[in-house]
């Protein structure tokens, strides 16, 4: 998962560390299938709960379809694809699998494929997919029983190029060409694409940016933070006791294993840290690194306690309900803020947004942490020129548009001319505006961690192997800067056991 940060170049000879230093990622080939898995399954949780709110969201709206009675269970590993009642004779039924339920995630969803459905003498039978390992499998089990789906969208970048990888998806070069290449961020591009193949269209994006309350900020007399000492600075003043009593925390952490990976990189990338350089040499021990760990290790006396095992939809709740003032996480605290409107206005109308502050080391050209999602189209369709049709319709400036008046609040359309549209974003609620626009910011900068120079096999398995949250909590328990430093001499370390083990 990539953050926007700057806009990466694939490199296909990346070099990931082997006992003295490099190992080809021209030699780690499509990942087996137990690799596959495994890595798979951090990266798909992390972006399953990124893209969600933490909050109950809005009702209303169309309900979801009913599933064929037929159809298998998301989770079931053996599974292939659906097999409801057959469309009606003449009409050619798409089957599409994805992982965001169409009520309450994407309500208009019915309404807009049955308009292209009813130009096109067709049908799309939606199949919701539980994200993670029980994706995986039921993929795989589809594939090998020659039933895979026409249409998917697979939730992460990660995910996207392990598909492809694995040949479950068809290039879809041509078809973003037509759309318009220079109309999706660069960063979107790269993590889609590997050896030299795009496998998905890049479809909506939820960056990592910096929310804070406005009027807590404007009382204790900060400006919203722009660097990681004005941020710890602000942490540690407004700290505290509210004037109505209630206990508040300067800051947000969270280390659970979803959510480690992107903690880190929301203090690495706006640093100029990597995990491994251009040429793949490890640096996790860098100067850049270790000074945004330090960060991470002052500013923790301010953060809402227990940041061990919380994710950022814990913490995103803490926040409000009114007792964190600065939390840094995905745009769809969009969706959190309006559907919070009600019950707690002094959030939602006190609430802005804005990129993450900037590290001691920074250029101001990386940020950090980024999901995208994307479209791609099953290897085994029968039908891949009306897959094909329907993309380029679904991707049109008007049915695009309108898919994201009814998306989640938050989610960052990846068509930068709708991302940048003044009529679209009018229309977007006001609690979310400022979230979008901080977010359509974002999508310049942000990054994935272990990940910075395109899609990387070893990115997932630090995932995997919770390195990350090993290193926090590390840092965490850090009393010296000589701590700090041993904790990521550890985390190199772990690193080449990783990639040696993978």
């Amino acid at each position: 998962m990539t953050t926007m940060g700057e806009e990466l170049p694939c490199s296909d000879s990346l070099h990931l560390g082997n006992g003295k230093g490099k190992v080809s990622v021209n030699n780690m080939k499509a990942l087996s299938r137990r690799a596959f898995l495994a890595s798979s399954i951090s990266a798909a949780t992390l972006a399953v709960m990124a893209c969600s709110s933490g909050t109950t969201t809005s009702g209303g709206g169309s309900s979801a379809p009913t599933p064929p009675a037929t159809a298998p269970t998301s989770g079931s590993a053996s599974a292939p694809a659906a097999t409801a009642a057959p469309a009606p004779a003449g009409v050619t039924k798409l089957v599409y699998w994805t992982f965001m339920p169409t009520n309450p995630r994407f309500q208009a969803r019915p309404t807009i494929f049955a308009e292209f459905g009813k130009q096109n003498n067709a049908t799309i039978e939606v199949d919701d997919v539980t994200a993670g390992n029980p994706e995986n499998q039921k993929l795989a089990a589809s594939f090998a029983a020659h039933v895979e789906p026409d249409i998917l969208d697979p939730d992460t970048s990660d995910r996207t190029v392990q598909w492809g990888q694995q040949g479950f998806l068809l290039p879809v070069d041509d078809l973003v060409n037509q759309i318009g290449k220079d109309d999706f961020p660069k960063v979107s591009i790269t993590f889609g694409t590997w050896q030299g193949k795009l496998y998905g269209i890049p479809l909506l994006g939820y960056p990592h940016v910096m929310h804070y309350r406005k009027d807590w900020l404007d009382e204790a007399g900060i400006k919203p933070p722009e660097t990681t000492d004005e941020l710890i600075t602000a942490a540690k003043k407004l700290t505290g006791t509210t004037s109505a009593g209630q206990q508040r925390f300067g800051v947000s952490a969270y280390f659970a294993s979803v959510h480690a990976p992107p903690f880190f990189q929301n203090f690495v990338g706006p640093n100029e840290g990597y995990t491994f350089d251009e040429k793949g040499n490890i640096v996790i021990d860098s100067e850049q690194v270790f000074q945004a760990m330090k960060a991470v290790n002052t500013i923790l006396p301010y953060a809402a306690p227990g940041y061990t095992n919380l994710q950022y939809g814990d913490t995103r709740n803490l926040y409000t309900e009114g007792k964190i003032a600065i939390e840094i996480d995905s745009t769809s605290m969009g969706v959190a803020l309006v559907s919070g409107e009600k019950q707690h206005p002094e959030v939602t109308n006190n609430t802005a947004s804005q990129l993450i502050p900037w590290g001691p080391s920074s250029k101001k050209d990386r940020s950090g942490f980024n999901g995208i999602t994307y479209f791609a189209i099953g290897a085994q369709t029968k039908y891949a020129d009306l897959v094909r049709k329907f993309m380029s319709w679904f991707y049109s400036t008007d049915v695009y548009t309108r898919a994201f008046l009814s998306y989640d609040w938050g989610l960052i359309p990846q068509r930068i001319s709708v991302a940048t549209d003044q009529k679209w974003f009018s229309q977007v609620p006001k609690p979310a505006q400022s979230v979008i626009k901080a977010g359509t910011e974002a999508v310049k900068y942000d990054t994935f961690p272990g990940e910075d120079w395109g899609p990387s096999p070893a990115g997932n398995q630090l995932v995997a192997a919770d390195t990350y949250r090993n290193l926090l909590i590390k840092v965490s328990q850090a009393k010296s800067d000589s701590d700090i430093k041993a904790a990521l001499q550890w985390a190199k370390n772990d690193v080449k056991q990783a990639i040696q083990q993978g």
